[in-house]
């Protein structure tokens, strides 16, 4: 007799509604009841016949029951594994609810509009649920217990490709009643075909296999060809950072040797301006109209406008804020040009004044107004 328990109950007034759960003992007994029949055969194989213990909605009734049966090479997590049943290890899990009257726990538990089971132990739970479908679960392994002695006459060697074959052709969803037919219809197959469906499963395992190789080797291929490429790759740009790094010391020593030569010229041009500035007294007299000439005192530049004597007129056009003494021998080395021999590149700020100086506190220079 089948465990119902009423969705809605209803009197004058909304009552609660509950069942009463199963004592350890009972439970114990319902688990020992299933692990009764042995599998030991079906049990040494990588196979599994998992269901599915599911609550669904019939109208205003709730009701507990297995259904979605499959072969699987693996256990699905919370369904119960009919070769290794553990009810305790069971879940209740979702089911159905229909607008109209279900026909039957099959048709609920394969429709997709699904009423909640987030407790495994409601509606009496997966014991429930194991009470209303116990005769299907009985005519379920006597038709296991005739496929498990028919396992016992394969030769060990072969038996995976039996459970290769019932994995992939029982995969679909059942109900029990329907897993139990299927089962029987296929011992008797098998009886009759044994060795033309384990060849059958054996050639198709060579041909999984041969598959598997071929990717493999492409796999391997292709991997081999990617090392290749990263290798071509690195290689690359190993030489590219020979040549980059060549090509850096070439540039260095050039501009090392273009330093050096630079250097010369500013330490030339410092001594001739220091030896202008040093001998100005001597040539003063020869100082003529539009001659260029520079303050040691302020860096100051401009042209003579007149001389008379120890004076010189001048008109001044732009000063170097740089130190004292610029056009006399101590012009800094970062104002000559980082790539043209002896060329200088400063800044000045332009003026435009007109002074007599003496002749001890000017000279003749080079400046580029």
């Amino acid at each position: 007799m089948k465990n119902i328990v009423l969705a809605v109950c209803c009197s004058v007034t909304l009552l609660g509604c509950g069942s009463t759960g199963k004592t350890v003992n009972e439970k114990a007994t319902m688990n020992n009841t299933l692990t009764n029949t042995p599998l030991t055969h079906l049990q040494n194989l990588d196979l599994y016949l998992n269901t599915r213990a599911f609550t669904y909605q019939d109208i205003l009734l709730l009701e507990n029951g297995f259904g979605d049966i499959r072969f699987s090479n693996k256990p699905f997590n919370g369904w119960l594994d009919v070769i290794r049943p553990d009810l305790n290890a069971t879940k209740l899990t979702a089911g159905c609810r229909q607008p109209t009257k279900i026909d039957g726990t099959e048709e609920a538990s394969n429709c997709s509009r699904v009423v909640s089971a987030s407790n495994q132990n409601s509606w009496g739970g997966v014991f429930s649920a194991y009470e209303n479908f116990e005769d299907e679960f009985e005519d379920l392994y006597q038709s296991l217990s005739k496929l498990d002695e028919l396992v016992a006459t394969i030769p060990p060697q072969e038996r995976k490709y039996l459970a290769n074959y019932l994995a992939r052709n029982f995969a679909s969803g059942r109900s029990l009643e329907q897993m139990s037919e299927a089962i029987s219809t296929f011992n008797a197959k098998f009886r009759q075909n044994a060795e033309e469906i384990i060849a059958k499963e054996h050639q198709r395992e060579e041909r999984r296999k041969a598959r598997e190789l071929e990717r493999e080797k492409i796999e391997l291929a292709r991997a081999q060809k990617e090392q290749q490429r990263e290798a071509e790759r690195r290689k690359r740009e190993q030489m590219f950072a020979e040549v980059r790094e060549r090509e850096r010391l070439k540039q260095q020593k050039k501009r090392e040797a273009f330093e050096k030569k630079q250097r010369a010229e500013h330490k030339l041009v410092n001594e001739i301006a220091k030896n202008w500035w040093d001998t100005r007294t001597a040539s003063y007299e020869n100082r003529e109209v539009g001659d260029r000439i520079c303050s040691f005192k302020g860096n100051k530049m401009g042209f003579v406008e007149q001389a008379a004597g120890d004076k010189i007129k001048v008109f001044w056009k732009g000063y170097v804020v740089e130190d004292d003494g610029f056009f006399f021998g101590n012009m800094p080395f970062h104002v000559f040009s980082k790539s043209k021999l002896g060329v200088t590149n400063y800044t000045y700020t332009k003026t435009s004044d007109t002074t007599w100086v003496s002749v001890t506190d000017v000279g003749r220079c080079v400046h580029e107004l």
